[in-house]
């Protein structure tokens, strides 16, 4: 169902689904935001991942969250995906069924997001070494 392309990966993932509500990948959470600027990831019949929580903690002085269903639509319609998880950080989905995610182009909101995990696990490291 997604396609993840940028200059470091290239592939094809299943967003698993129920209902015709997404609840995430392998091994991966998944975030949107809408078009009103306000970051919705899946609340239930998922893995509550670390990197989750810690992007939540870190979204919620960024931006509007909601954590809440996502129906397969309104994904499709989403201004920017990303899946996180300990390994992948947040990685952007720029296509999804075919359909490009803002012109095939990283969003500024999951660039920032990726930028603040970078500082909040790096702050992490220095006060925990």
């Amino acid at each position: 169902m997604a396609s993840r392309k940028n200059s470091f990966f290239e592939g094809d993932d299943v967003v698993y689904t129920s209902n015709k509500k997404v609840l995430e990948l392998p091994r991966a959470n998944i975030f949107m935001v809408n078009h009103q600027n306000e970051l919705i990831t899946p609340e239930k019949n998922i893995l509550h991942g670390i990197t989750r929580k810690n992007i939540l903690k870190i979204a919620d002085k960024l931006m509007s969250v909601k954590k809440r269903q996502i129906s397969v639509e309104e994904l499709s319609d989403a201004k920017e995906i990303f899946i996180c998880s300990t390994t992948k950080r947040i990685l952007p989905i720029i296509e999804l069924n075919g359909n490009e995610i803002n012109n095939k182009k990283v969003g500024s909101n999951t660039r920032n997001l990726f930028q603040a995990l970078l500082q909040f696990e790096n702050q992490y490291i220095k006060a925990n070494s």
